[in-house]
């Protein structure tokens, strides 16, 4: 979904002269860096690393200077943040990106599968599913890790990623990253409503937005079920970060939420329905994955989600009471960013 996006693709030569400027900033040593020059999806790598290159100096007024990405060489899926020597690092593992070309962008098997909502979708997009679905990932991993650079949070001089710590809980790290999933789905929220206004700019409704909201959430249920979490018994205060259906949970109402109050202020007469959206998201992600992954996982994570509503509902409330009192966080600072807008 880079719909805005009309910046020269950087070349493998600007790669390098970021990574010896990171180099210059910050002693890493020079097998931390992947060099993209032989892979298979070096294309990919140099429109990906531009893209967010550019989001990073756009969000320059939080006070994330000097800031770079860069891709490491560990081919598991993680991404990091960090911040090393006054220097805000956003580091994406190599293997993030071969595992969702491999299983989102070059899987046509998607396209093919002959599930109806997908058939159905595929029809009114100027890209193939599987394509948006790939970009709707990463948006969600870097925006997520971008967030942690704007909290500034004192966590980031050792690295802040995405696998989850066993034995690393505290109230302050679920909070952080509950409001770096919130703030990542506010960008999600955008990106979305920009390009349903792009394809449907006069007939844009309920039913056409829920849908397009549903095919965005479906990979990012599937990408973050990847990670684990799914079989056994949910956990609430363990671990580094929230449990995986806790987290599917805030993305989509904050998405809805975002979605119905850009609508309202735009006097749009139509919204989103949170729970019809969350429900479809289930049920096309549970077809996907039995249909195109042959896996189980979701279906766990379905199972874990519906037994276990009440005690998701107080853990969001507990923080969301933590939340009132930060004025450190990353989504604290969008608002108050927007209203400094306004009153100028």
């Amino acid at each position: 979904m880079y719909e805005d996006f009309y910046i020269r693709i950087m070349s493998i030569e600007d790669y390098r002269a970021t990574v010896k400027e990171i180099q210059n900033h910050v002693k890493l040593p020079h097998s931390e860096f992947f060099d993209m020059e032989f892979s298979p999806h070096r294309e990919e790598f140099l429109e990906t690393f531009t893209f967010y290159t550019d989001t990073l100096g756009r969000n320059a007024d939080y006070g994330i200077v000097p800031a770079f990405m860069y891709f490491n060489n560990f081919t598991s899926r993680n991404a990091k943040a960090g911040l090393l020597k006054d220097t805000f690092l956003l580091s994406i593992n190599m293997g993030t990106v071969h595992w969702l070309m491999d299983n989102f962008k070059l899987n046509s098997n998607i396209e093919s599968s002959g599930i109806r909502f997908i058939t159905v979708t595929s029809k009114f997009l100027d890209t193939t599913p599987q394509n948006l679905m790939y970009q709707m990932c990463f948006h969600f991993t870097v925006y997520h890790e971008l967030a942690h650079l704007i909290q500034k949070s004192p966590y980031l001089e050792s690295y802040l990623d995405e696998v989850p710590k066993p034995n690393a809980y505290s109230d302050g790290r679920h909070l952080l990253e509950i409001d770096a999933d919130e703030y990542s789905s506010l960008c999600l929220g955008t990106h979305i409503l920009q390009y349903a206004e792009k394809l449907f700019p006069t007939s844009l409704n309920t039913e056409i937005l829920e849908g397009l909201l549903v095919l965005c959430l479906v990979p990012v249920f599937i990408y973050m079920t990847s990670f684990g979490g799914g079989k056994g018994e949910i956990y609430f205060k363990e671990k580094s970060h929230p449990h995986p259906i806790i987290r599917v949970m805030l993305v989509t109402m904050t998405i809805c939420h975002y979605i119905n109050q850009s609508l309202e202020v735009d006097g749009k007469e139509f919204s989103v329905d949170y729970n019809r959206v969350l429900n479809r998201t289930l049920q096309v992600a549970h077809e996907i994955e039995q249909e195109v992954f042959e896996s189980p996982y979701v279906d766990d994570f379905i199972m874990t989600l519906r037994g276990n509503i009440k005690g998701i509902l107080d853990y969001v409330d507990y923080f969301d009471n933590l939340k009132n009192e930060d004025n450190t966080l990353a989504v604290y600072k969008w608002n108050r960013n927007i209203e400094q807008r306004e009153e100028m």
